[in-house]
């Protein structure tokens, strides 16, 4: 049994062995592959069911570049069940609640009859941080499926396994006609093999959100994720469906063995949140904003919810929301995860969809972005303490916020405690210089209601403070 990782990078030079994460071959010759597609053919027939294969995806060139190239995984030796295909985001290139340019995102445009991105055809499988997206721009279609993740496991795959962890799929664009039926645009579609498996396949997918972020007249089709066609177990955990899907969560049919269990999703947009024959007696802890889930509602279930996220491509929880704030049920895997989309640990009660909302407050002095040399009291980095429409670059020592246009980043509050304050940028590595503006406030709530001051000159805290930067060219 042995444990194989590889990298991917679109910014790689092709022809790569995946043995590095250099993107021009390292001081031993190996460099990242550069595309998953690439990936899998290398090492589709490379290692057995007793190895698991790993491939770490990451976005380290300068230019950002997108997977654009189709994967299928297939054609492997069937993983035995201590053993698995992980296809994970690099740290830096985690998902977040914002959808990012700069983190390693694949997608695949070529033609009315679009690929989908990444299609599963093999038995155990774990997909993790990973954004993949489906650019529906002016396409005309023809009866055509469309879907983010494809999961179709051939028959001999009896049992299968597979997880979807704090993923990010966005579909977008104005499609240029309506499809031949609303749901046949899916973000994650899965298709289990066999009608009568002797071992119920399982299907887990949390932490994870799913945009329609479309336009024009067609935008209000699609689903949102869809496990059908035959027997299985799907559980559906603290995912965040947003915009105007025909459909949230679709597939289950109890007279089929389709067996679906949704705890602490959050379903805000779609016009009917859930299809199919879902039950409160496997259903229940879940939010939406219409007037009823498409079952009956649970005890702990909730209709006619507001959510506030932090912006409208934000889908963090904000402070101020209260259609997801600790309404959710705590640990609905039993220990199959314990954190959220950005990796911050949950605790009881749960917040509902794929954010947890953190009070993002830290005691004394603080400085992001650095490690070494560092005087102040809190060592912070940018990734995960930082939110707003720009993006976190690199880590460690090299770690940066990227701004462009009117991009903007917002810290997350620190407890200063009634004092003098200055505030310093680039102090411990070079940089442009942004704007930067704060707001304070005597608690944490006033502090991030009030307006932003540009600055110029210490001030005296009134006990909370928040930075901002914003590009200024």
């Amino acid at each position: 049994m042995a444990t194989y990782t590889r990298f991917v990078d679109p910014d790689a030079t092709a022809g790569g062995d995946g043995q590095s994460k250099a993107l021009t071959n390292d001081g031993e010759g190996h460099r990242a592959y550069a595309s998953l597609n690439e990936w899998e053919a290398a090492e589709q027939s490379a290692h057995g069911a007793t190895d698991t294969d790993i491939v770490i995806c990451c976005s380290n060139g300068g230019s950002h570049t997108k997977d654009n190239y189709e994967v299928v995984v297939d054609g492997w030796t069937d993983k035995d069940t201590s053993n698995w295909i992980i296809i994970q985001a690099e740290e830096a290139s985690n998902a977040g609640t914002s959808w990012s340019s700069s983190k390693y995102r694949i997608g695949h445009e070529t033609g009315d009859n679009a690929a989908t991105p990444v299609k599963i055809l093999e038995n155990r499988t774990k997909t993790i941080g990973i954004q993949v997206e489906c650019n529906l721009d002016g396409r005309v279609p023809s009866g055509w499926i469309i879907y983010g993740i494809g999961y179709s496991p051939p028959t001999s795959s009896d049992g299968h396994v597979h997880h979807i962890d704090s993923c990010f799929i966005k579909f977008y664009g104005a499609p240029g006609s309506a499809p031949s039926s609303p749901t046949v645009w899916t973000g994650i579609l899965a298709a289990p093999p066999t009608t009568s498996p002797s071992v119920v396949p399982l299907y887990y997918m949390y932490n994870t959100i799913i945009n329609n972020a479309m336009t024009g007249l067609y935008n209000g089709n699609g689903v949102a994720a869809s496990f059908e066609h035959r027997a299985q177990n799907s559980y559906f955990y603290n995912n965040t469906i947003v915009g105007p899907w025909n459909q949230g969560l679709a597939g289950d049919s109890s007279g089929n063995s389709r067996n679906h269990y949704l705890k602490n999703n959050l379903i805000s947009g779609a016009t009917n949140p859930t299809s199919g024959d879902h039950s409160n007696t496997r259903c229940d802890y879940n939010a939406t904003d219409q007037a009823d889930l498409g079952y009956t509602a649970g005890a702990n279930d909730h209709v006619l919810h507001t959510f506030t996220f932090v912006s409208s491509t934000d889908f963090a929880l904000d402070s101020s929301d209260v259609g997801a704030r600790g309404l959710g049920m705590s640990d609905p895997g039993s220990g199959l995860f314990s954190d959220d989309i950005v990796g911050s640990s949950r605790s009881a009660p749960w917040d509902i969809g794929a954010h947890k909302y953190v009070e993002l407050t830290i005691s004394g002095s603080a400085c992001w972005g650095h490690s070494t040399g560092v005087v102040e009291d809190n060592i912070r980095t940018f990734l995960n303490n930082w939110t707003g429409t720009g993006s976190v670059d690199s880590s460690g020592d090299g770690e940066q916020l990227v701004l462009g246009g009117s991009e903007y980043m917002e810290s997350e509050v620190v407890n200063t405690g009634v004092r003098h304050v200055v505030l310093s940028q680039n102090v411990y590595a070079s940089g442009d210089t942004a704007t930067l503006k704060y707001r304070h406030g005597a608690t944490e709530v006033d502090c991030l209601s009030a307006s932003w001051n540009i600055y110029s000159s210490a001030f005296e805290s009134l006990g909370y403070v928040q930075l901002r930067l914003e590009c200024t060219f």
